[in-house]
């Protein structure tokens, strides 16, 4: 996962609120790497593989999935802010 982060913006911005490197480590075929919120659930943060402040969001804002500069996933959309509805 060398080179790999995920960033958040949120509140509609388009500068970084919290961001996560990816740790220099080969995932097995099929596997996951959890990123949890240190307030999650004591089971969520069983299966955790770390935790981050870059899970502090509200659902209006966007997470984008990075290796090195370019963007292989997102949620949301960096610089809109959708609102509360």
């Amino acid at each position: 996962m060398t080179g790999y982060s995920v960033k958040a913006y949120n509140n509609g911005g388009v500068t970084v609120s919290n961001s996560i490197d990816l740790p220099n480590k080969m995932l097995a075929a099929g596997g996951v790497y959890v990123i949890a919120n240190s307030s999650a659930n004591a089971s969520i943060l069983g299966v955790a593989d770390t935790t981050s402040a870059v899970t502090y969001y509200n659902g209006d804002d966007a997470i984008v999935l990075f290796k090195n500069t370019d963007t292989l996933d997102i949620i949301g959309i960096v610089g809109v802010d959708p609102g509360s509805s």
